[in-house]
């Protein structure tokens, strides 16, 4: 140590007393280059060794290895173009001035920690390192002692005031990796150029956020991003993934994506991912994306494959069960999959939309159904509603779905029971013919068919549905008919009471004869019934011409002129209407 800052001190003695403008010439006679010298030129030097008379083995670390125009290496760490700093010069006030304290005017020195971009407070003082303006020709950028000798008041200036209370574990960091020192963090792993990469641009998503750009930072901000980004990657992979959770579960976006909730970083790994010296950081950072976005078993981030979707979104479920995403949406909604989150779309687990989805998926709406079956809509619902098809699925605020193996059995059911025809037989009839002429419904008419009660019943071969179907008239009509009833109807009331059809009609219109609507046992056709005791309760109190001419065995005139001239008169009612009379009255 000693003997480098006799070097320093000797060398900038001999620069510093000529003139600015004879430096070059004083360089040209002691026949060094400066980029030469940088960067380890053996001939270069051997001549500076020459020079100052200490060892040439000495002054090799304190040299740069030039690799290319892009990289090179400092004391055996590989160095970036955006990694180390070429031409500008960032150094400690506060060491400045104890070099000059400790040594004199020629005794200041940079450190080769300060070359580093990501090196940006002093860890021994704490304080944040300045910045040195440009080198104007024709002072060399490399000619440390002349640009702090020209930036000397700014240097002065920064002596009190900057202090930070920034911790310095990253810096420190740093010096442990310049100095050969290498742990076992998991950051460790990486080259120094690819660590300060990394750790800079997750600690600026951490801290600032995916949109951040390391150009619109400042110094403390980006110093701030490095510290949180060594503490997430110093403990390893589980650290990492913590910190990505988080950057995920605070995400404003309402359709998330790695690509859009990493923003700017997954832009910088897609840059690097071809790069091997990343590879270990990639992987980190894919196998999340794998684990906790809906990436399908296949697509490739940043060149690596995801071999199995862990997730679903309502789109992808969409895309890959069949549907569209809104109706996907209300159907995952309904069944309760995943986790909805204010603001944010539902994502749910591959595996659950594996075991809940098909079957789903498989079964029809309504419309489907009616289309399949090749009938009405009213038809179907009657199907519904007499319990032949039932709803597999009837979820919350989703339309019925019904199974389509349900459908076909039905059909297959109705089909068993009837007779498999290429050429129709004479007279028959199709479903909604046979439905009209028989006043009966559909449903009626196939639940015969179901039970195997229509013995004549046929399958057109050429057709599919219920609209294959045809029938005879009188099939049906045997298959529907039912007992017959005890009440009766307008022609038996008329001949109960000897009276003409208008009057039965009056009778029933004025609720005189309550009645009652039933089908005709056979036509089912709607007709007018009364009950017997209604009949009864009206001969009580009623008697009609007809009847006491039928009594009589004589004509109805002359038992109206009869019962006339003993001043008996009918009840008032108009002259189409059969004449009544009061029975109490008559048997009086």
């Amino acid at each position: 140590a000693h003997k480098r800052r006799h070097l320093r001190r000797r060398y900038a003695r001999v620069l510093g007393y000529q003139p600015a403008s004879r430096q070059a010439v004083t360089i040209g006679r002691l026949r060094l280059n400066w980029r030469k010298l940088i960067y380890s030129d053996k001939d270069e030097l051997s001549r500076l060794a020459t020079l100052t008379g200490i060892n040439e083995s000495e002054l090799m670390p304190m040299a740069l290895v030039e690799i290319d125009r892009r990289r090179c290496l400092l004391h055996g760490q590989l160095m970036g173009s955006r990694s180390f700093l070429r031409s500008e010069q960032k150094l400690c006030p506060v060491c400045v001035q104890e070099d000059k304290d400790c040594s004199g005017t020629f005794g200041v020195f940079g450190r080769r920690e300060w070359m580093l971009t990501s090196f940006r407070i002093c860890p021994t003082h704490s304080c944040q390192l300045v910045t040195l303006p440009a080198a104007v020709f024709p002072h060399h950028p490399a000619d440390f002692f002349r640009r702090c000798e020209g930036s000397s008041k700014q240097i002065d200036g920064q002596l009190s005031g900057s202090s930070v209370s920034q911790s310095s574990i990253w810096e420190f960091y740093l010096l442990e990796r310049l100095s050969g020192i290498i742990g076992h963090r998991w950051i460790d792993q990486f080259d120094l150029d690819a660590a300060m990469r990394i750790v800079q641009n997750f600690g600026i998503l951490l801290t600032h956020g995916s949109s951040a750009r390391e150009a619109e930072l400042s110094q403390m901000e980006l110093s701030q991003a490095c510290h949180a980004g060594f503490l997430a990657t110093s403990e390893g992979v589980g650290k990492i993934t913590s910190a990505m959770a988080s950057i995920y579960e605070k995400s404003p976006s309402k359709a998330q994506g790695f690509f859009t909730d990493f923003g700017l970083f997954s832009r910088w790994c897609a840059r690097v991912s071809e790069d091997e010296r990343y590879a270990p950081m990639i992987d980190v950072f894919t196998q999340f994306a794998f684990e906790n976005y809906p990436v399908a078993a296949g697509d490739t981030i940043y060149g690596r494959v995801c071999t199995e979707r862990k997730w679903h979104n309502c789109s992808s479920a969409a895309e890959e069960f069949g549907g569209t995403a809104q109706r996907m949406s209300k159907i995952v909604e309904a069944l309760g999959l995943g986790e909805k989150r204010p603001g944010k779309d539902r994502i749910f687990r591959a595996e659950d939309a594996k075991e809940a989805l098909p079957d789903l998926l498989r079964c029809m709406p309504r419309i489907q159904c009616i289309r399949r079956l090749g009938i009405a809509g009213s038809l179907f619902d009657r199907l519904v509603q007499r319990k032949f098809i039932q709803p597999k699925y009837d979820l919350p605020n989703v339309a019925p779905l019904y199974d389509p193996d349900e459908i076909d059995s039905f059909m297959s059911s109705a089909r068993e029971n009837t007779t498999l025809v290429s050429v129709l037989s004479k007279g028959a009839l199709d479903l909604k013919t046979v439905c009209s002429a028989a006043a009966c419904f559909t449903d009626e008419v196939l639940t015969q068919v179901l039970a195997g009660n229509l013995k004549e019943a046929e399958w057109v071969e050429t057709e599919t549905g219920p609209g294959a179907l045809r029938f005879k008239l009188e099939d049906v009509r045997d298959a529907l008919e039912v007992e017959p009833i005890a009440d009766l109807t307008k022609n038996e009331v008329r001949s109960a009471l000897c009276v003409n059809a208008p009057t039965v009609k009056m009778l029933i219109d004025s609720n005189r004869l309550k009645s009652t609507v039933s089908r005709h046992t056979r036509s089912r056709r709607p007709r007018r019934v009364v009950k017997r005791s209604e009949v009864d309760k009206f001969l009580a109190e009623y008697v009609s011409l007809g009847e006491l001419a039928k009594k009589e065995g004589i004509q109805a005139n002359w038992v109206a002129a009869r019962l006339a001239r003993d001043n008996i008169f009918p009840v008032d009612l108009p002259s189409e209407y059969s004449k009544l009379y009061l029975r109490s009255t008559i048997e009086a």
